[in-house]
């Protein structure tokens, strides 16, 4: 089972891209709120192999909770999905671990299938 995380501050955003990714057969996604001391509790209990993440979301903090997650979890895989898709946020957010970039509006099947076609248990 792929146990993913997603982090968002809006909980029907949460809520959906759970409910989205709990469709595929051999997924557990769990959501939690841009809260660091949230995220660290529930990185234990979901033990992720995917963490996705809206790096706006928490303001200047997103990028900070970005790079706690790589050095927390450097094997998981870090999709960040945000409505803002300048380069300068997606340059940033490469550079500090993110290892993919989508875009809300565009890419929530592109989210899935990334999301099944990870190899990791």
């Amino acid at each position: 089972m792929k146990g993913v995380m997603v982090i968002d501050n809006a909980a029907e955003v949460r809520r959906r891209l759970c409910e989205l990714l709990s469709e595929l057969p051999d997924v557990r996604a769990e959501g939690c709120h841009a809260d660091w001391r949230e995220v660290e509790a529930r990185l234990e209990e979901v033990d992720p192999c995917c963490v996705v993440i809206d790096v706006p979301v928490a303001g200047p903090a997103g990028f900070d909770l970005l790079a706690r997650l790589r050095r927390t979890a450097p094997a998981c895989v870090i999709v960040v999905l945000t409505n803002r898709s300048d380069g300068e946020l997606e340059r940033r957010s490469r550079e500090i671990g993110a290892d993919h970039f989508l875009a809300k509006a565009a890419d929530f099947e592109r989210l899935v299938d990334l999301v099944r076609d990870l190899g990791c248990e």
